[in-house]
């Protein structure tokens, strides 16, 4: 039998981990030991393992275990920093989102993931683990960044206030060059986006909270007007500060009207016409809501809050809420605040 056709045989029923989608440990060890027999063998070089399907393999692999391997051979090496894999890798992780926790401890930021449970069990637990400790050090971000596609952006202050990008799967940190703002003295927001197209991370920088659409292919922008409705009201002392999230693909504006949950969503940004979705919250689940921190909507529907290493689900269709507790934070000495964000996603580029 040769090596391919064993390959493909063995890879036939893969031993997918049901938390992460991810092959197991066990598996993984398996891919070792088995790449080893067959470099061993005497018709190994006339009988090549296809690299195509060596790329598909190292995909499903947990990206801890792909550093591993890189270091195993130059061979390995050269095919796990191939293009196409990267990009597969980037692709397969798109289908397997996982939670990324940021903590401000000790002067540090530091990087904990865990996978993003699907309709989770009520106060189920779930292991984050850290990435890279001294990834940046001595480093306090005022404002830090949805990731996209892998990439955190964020605003340090005192002397280090020049933004920085980060891909904590792969331990890599940039400092952005210093821009030109035009005016503007103190930016109060700034923005990552991603042109799938031209595959370019692009950002921007603002001074003033209005609303804004950019194009980061054309990189043209223009402003989108809020409904009336949405303006608040002299006598309107019962609202929470609004949000904007991505709903399904759309701009979505998250805020909490006395004991209502309400979405905002824009339907089209050239006609300025939004869509108001009202829900009406329990005793409990405003309890829970008016007293944690908003972190977005899942790909699934999912109404996602936090509050230090607790994320709560809310299923809107159903009006349920399920408490996640998050394990591996608690080794953190002083925690000073934890963000927690949905949909990250390991990419293996480099920066």
């Amino acid at each position: 039998m040769s090596s391919e056709v064993y390959y493909r045989s063995w890879m036939d029923k893969p031993h997918l981990d049901p938390n992460t989608n991810l092959l197991t440990e066990e598996y993984v060890q398996g891919i070792g030991e088995f790449m080893r027999l067959v470099q061993q063998q005497p018709d190994a070089k006339s009988d090549p393992i296809p690299v195509d399907l060596l790329i598909e393999i190292f995909s499903r692999v947990p990206l801890k275990s792909i550093a591993r391997f890189r270091c195993a051979s130059k061979f390995l090496a050269s095919i796990l920093r191939r293009h196409d894999f990267t990009e597969l890798f980037l692709t397969k992780s798109l289908t397997r989102p996982r939670l990324l926790f940021t903590v401000k401890t000790k002067g540090k930021l530091l990087f904990y993931s865990s996978p993003q449970p699907h309709n989770p069990d009520d106060n189920s637990s779930l292991v984050a683990t850290s990435y890279h400790p001294t990834l940046v050090p001595d480093y306090q971000p005022t404002y830090i960044c949805k990731p996209v596609c892998g990439l955190v952006l964020f605003q340090g202050c005192g002397r280090r206030k020049r933004p920085m990008i980060c891909n904590p799967a792969k331990g890599k940190v940039r400092t952005l060059p210093k821009v030109p703002r035009k005016g503007i003295n103190t930016p109060k927001g700034i923005y990552l986006g991603y042109d799938p197209i031209g595959k370019q991370f692009k950002g921007t920088l603002e001074g003033s909270f209005v609303i804004v659409w950019f194009d980061v292919r054309s990189e043209k922008f223009g402003f989108i007007n809020k409904d009336e409705d949405m303006l608040p009201k002299p006598n309107d002392y019962d609202t929470s500060p609004s949000t904007l999230f991505n709903y399904k693909d759309k701009l979505g504006i998250h805020c909490l009207v006395e004991e209502n949950l309400v979405l905002w969503v824009l339907e089209d940004a050239g006609n300025h016409k939004w869509s108001k979705h009202s829900y009406v919250l329990s005793p409990l689940g405003y309890h829970i809501v008016s007293r944690s921190l908003f972190v977005g909507m899942t790909s699934t529907g999912e109404i996602v809050y936090s509050w230090n290493s607790s994320v709560w689900f809310y299923n809107i269709e159903k009006n349920t809420i399920k408490r996640v507790n998050i394990q591996g934070l608690e080794e953190l000495e002083h925690p000073t605040f934890i963000n927690t964000f949905v949909d990250y996603v390991e990419n293996m580029k480099f920066l």
